[in-house]
């Protein structure tokens, strides 16, 4: 079967359906370790964040401190 601009596909397609294609089997440890990866960068994504809010606080309490401080409040 040609293309519209009459040239012909490269790549073949397995009959196989995935689940019965010999090199599904054999890629099971890519899968394991992209599940630990997208795990740590889950961890990493709420440290992230929860030193942003704390970053923030620290901002916000020094803003009251010096509001305090220059307009004379004890």
């Amino acid at each position: 079967m040609g293309l519209a601009w009459g040239g012909r596909r490269s790549t073949t397609i397995s009959p196989l359906p995935a689940h019965r294609n010999r090199n599904y089997f054999s890629n099971r440890g890519y899968n394991r370790s992209m599940q630990f990866a997208i795990l740590a960068m889950r961890v990493l994504e709420v440290m992230f964040f929860t030193g942003l809010v704390g970053s923030c606080v620290v901002v916000v309490i020094s803003f009251i401190e010096d509001g305090k401080e220059l307009f004379g409040g004890d």
